[in-house]
């Protein structure tokens, strides 16, 4: 157990002055220094505002690319929690919610529910640029980024040499 504690901080050298808390990078204590403010969190990559701390905290690990929550059934690890769990759940679960109409089978009856939208023929989502019609909010939006070009995320790269972030 020591040699473990001891191998942490060797690569995390970089110590918050306002907590125990060390990170492996300047960038993310920089990052995590940024929560200690008494004013609207905000994430200093970004500048979106938070109502709380612990929101702004979640929301940085987006920036890190650190993945800390790892699935104990497979390599795969995640930057939310959340994100692990519907892994679990999408991969590694029972899926007892069967499509009558393909034989598709769903972990969660609120995800059979939304994919059997598919066999109605019924599209209530219409693109306003095209008037392309589609059976799911998800499956529009996907096709606006054609006529946008925005994604619904951002792609940060970390440069080693400077330490900065660059999208």
């Amino acid at each position: 157990m020591n040699s473990f504690l001891c191998l942490l901080f060797i690569f995390q050298p970089h110590r918050c002055d306002l907590c125990p808390q060390s990170f492996n990078m300047e960038f993310n204590l920089r990052l995590h220094k940024s929560t200690h403010n008494n004013a609207d969190p905000t994430c200093p990559v970004c500048d979106k505002k938070f109502s709380r701390k612990v929101v702004l905290q979640t929301h940085m690990v987006r920036h890190t690319g650190e993945k800390p929550h790892l699935c104990m059934l497979c390599p795969a690890s995640f930057s939310q929690k959340g994100n692990l769990h519907s892994h679990v759940q999408r991969v590694h679960s029972e899926k007892p919610f069967k499509c009558k109409q393909c034989f598709r089978a769903f972990a969660v009856k609120s995800t059979l529910t939304a994919h059997t939208k598919i066999h109605t023929g019924i599209k209530a989502f219409q693109c306003q640029y095209c008037m392309k019609c589609f059976s799911t909010s998800g499956s529009m939006k996907v096709h606006m980024r054609l006529h946008t070009g925005k994604k619904p995320f951002l792609v940060f790269k970390y440069n080693l040499k400077s330490e900065k972030w660059t999208v």
